[in-house]
């Protein structure tokens, strides 16, 4: 039995397709029916339909971080109790040269009256007056007698006497490397000096220093002044708290 592409359907088959198409042809031709005798269900039925796609809600952003906060200040600390001990100076090396004792100074007893040379015996004044050492103070019951009128005066203040000390001469003053690079042109040092009825420095107070080796000069250089002395009456006294400065000029 040969088989070929143009066989016929067994009946069965022809029939049940016929059917089908029937059957379709027919539906389709009650819908149409139907859809023209009613034109609400048909505009119903031709209605668009809106779809909405609801995508997801992005996320929140993370909450920023906080600030960090402040530490607390740090308590301070206690100070250190110190303890105090009881402790011995060191005593200078033995060939340490020990500076010069100062001198001895006492303030002369002012006593109203002219000096001896005025009025004792052979005096050319002819006066005869009253024995002391001062007219700038006022009388009273003290009183000298023409030894202790006639002198030697001892050192009085500066403006005691009658006649101030006048200076001769001062050599310049040295200065020092190290003052010179602090800087210290045009600045003074206050002296007061002490004379003996001779005229000459005694002693050397420094009254406002400098340091940087400045108040050592300042010393040095009135130490080697000469100067006219003091006078009280025509007799050559010593005196104290002479004013003196120093003057820093680089040369």
């Amino acid at each position: 039995m040969s088989l070929s592409p143009y066989r016929k359907d067994p009946r069965w088959q022809r029939v049940l397709r016929s059917s089908a198409i029937g059957l379709s042809v027919g539906f389709h031709v009650v819908l149409a029916l139907f859809l023209i005798s009613n034109p609400a269900v048909a505009k119903k039925a031709s209605q668009w339909v809106e779809v909405a796609i609801n995508e997801p809600k992005p996320p929140p952003p993370p909450p920023e971080p906080e600030a960090p906060k402040p530490e607390p200040p740090k308590p301070k600390p206690l100070p250190k109790v110190v303890k105090f001990e009881d402790t011995t100076p060191t005593p200078p090396p033995p060939d340490a040269v020990a500076p010069p004792p100062e001198p001895t100074r006492r303030v002369v007893r002012q006593v109203q009256g002219l000096t001896a040379n005025s009025f004792a015996p052979g005096a050319s004044t002819g006066l005869s007056v009253r024995a002391g050492n001062s007219t700038g103070v006022a009388a009273g019951k003290d009183t000298m007698n023409l030894g202790e009128a006639a002198g030697p005066f001892e050192a009085r203040p500066y403006t005691a006497v009658s006649k101030a000390p006048a200076l001769r001469w001062c050599p310049m003053m040295d200065v020092p490397d190290e003052a010179k690079k602090a800087g210290l042109d045009g600045r003074m040092v206050k002296v007061l000096l002490d004379l003996d009825d001779k005229g000459k420095v005694t002693r050397v107070k420094i009254v406002e220093g400098l340091g940087f080796g400045v108040d050592e000069a300042c010393i040095a250089a009135y130490r080697k002044s000469q100067w006219r002395p003091a006078e009280q009456d025509g007799t050559p006294v010593a005196v104290i708290g002479v004013p003196q400065n120093c003057l820093v000029q680089e040369q």
